[in-house]
């Protein structure tokens, strides 16, 4: 992931935790889910995310 610092970037790694946006509030999205064998469905995710 990067994030913007200053003038630039910073890169760094997620595997685990919340990973939430700078840009739109309130969304975030968990960082396991991109490492899962099958990935959880789209309306999965969009519900927890809406209901939190």
């Amino acid at each position: 992931m990067e994030r913007k610092a200053g003038e630039g970037y910073v890169s760094r790694s997620e595997s685990s935790g919340r990973v939430e946006s700078t840009v739109v509030p309130g969304f975030w999205i968990e960082a396991a889910w991109l490492w899962q064998e099958e990935l959880p469905s789209t309306m999965s995710c969009l519900r927890e995310i809406l209901g939190s």
